[in-house]
């Protein structure tokens, strides 16, 4: 085997590594965003009990909480209750 050869299958193998060190960094990423979905879906359905509503007020403060899911949380716990509260689906009635 020559040198340009090796040289070659080297680059080869390199280039593969880094492929796969790419795509196991996107996995993460894709995993990071799927545990802060959970994470807002939960402070949602806490919400939607009287006693989670600290507990959103909580993730709020540590910004893990941000207002890409606000639409998943009742805005107006007032108006919510006179209209029978929260349904089980953690929406409003």
């Amino acid at each position: 085997m020559d040198s340009l050869q090796r040289r070659e299958e080297e680059e080869c193998r390199r280039s593969e590594e880094e492929c796969l060190a790419w795509e196991r960094a996107k996995q993460e990423q894709r995993a990071q965003e799927e545990h802060k979905r959970q994470r807002a879906k939960e402070a949602a359905k806490q919400a939607a009990s009287s006693k989670g509503k600290g507990r959103v007020e909580g993730l709020q403060r540590e910004g893990q909480l941000d207002g890409q899911h606000a639409h998943l949380l009742p805005h107006d716990w007032g108006q919510a209750w006179r209209d029978g509260g929260p349904n089980l689906s953690g929406g409003l009635r």
